[in-house]
């Protein structure tokens, strides 16, 4: 039912819009939340990478790509994998001041392992050198959602992030879809959380 009553779009090859009407069309069915929280909290852009390599059932891009395109949701898709503790190291270029770090991941509990994907916790750290690291903030998740946002906070400038995911021990992988770098909010802007609309 929800899915009949969202708002939809839907066209055609030779009907899809083009580039004059594509902003248009992203202000008509941009999810409003998103909208909101763009203009009050920007959205950092980075490069990355992993200590341990993407699985072929959910590969990345070469270079990496999929965790900071801006798209999450559907773990079939739009995620990455690792069959392995991960550490996700993240370049800003230069230092930003940061107030969160989010990460959209989907868990799936099985009896089988090698069917569960779960993360069991995540830190942040950060770095302006990538040498020294400072522990920043920890987070444990007991997911009963099959895609969530996982929103760390972490109050510092820096230039460096790394995320270091472990796995569940009864679970053979992670997925992860995206990866987001919240900087500080403007004065008077809204705090406000987004969720993945599945």
């Amino acid at each position: 039912g929800e899915d009949m009553v969202a708002t939809l779009r839907m066209w055609q090859a030779e009907t899809a819009p083009t580039a004059d009407q594509t902003r248009l069309v992203r202000q008509i069915f941009m999810d409003e939340a998103a909208a909101l929280e763009s203009a009050d909290s920007p959205c950092i852009p980075f490069r990355y990478e992993a200590d341990q390599p993407s699985m072929a059932k959910h590969r990345d891009t070469d270079p990496p790509s999929k965790l900071g395109d801006g798209v999450g949701g559907n773990p079939v898709t739009d995620s990455v994998q690792y069959n392995h503790d991960v550490r996700i190291t993240l370049d800003m270029i230069e230092p930003h001041a940061i107030r969160q770090v989010r990460v959209m991941a989907h868990h799936r509990d099985e009896v089988q392992p090698n069917v569960a994907y779960k993360i069991d916790r995540i830190r942040v750290l950060t770095s302006s050198d990538r040498q020294t690291w400072n522990m920043e903030s920890e987070i444990c998740r007991e997911a009963t959602e099959r895609s969530y946002v996982l929103t760390i906070p972490v109050k510092t400038r820096t230039r460096y992030l790394r995320l270091d995911v472990s796995k569940c021990a009864d679970a053979a992988r992670v997925l992860i879809s995206e990866i987001e770098v919240i900087g500080e909010r403007e004065a008077g802007g809204r705090e406000l959380l987004l969720e993945p609309r599945l």
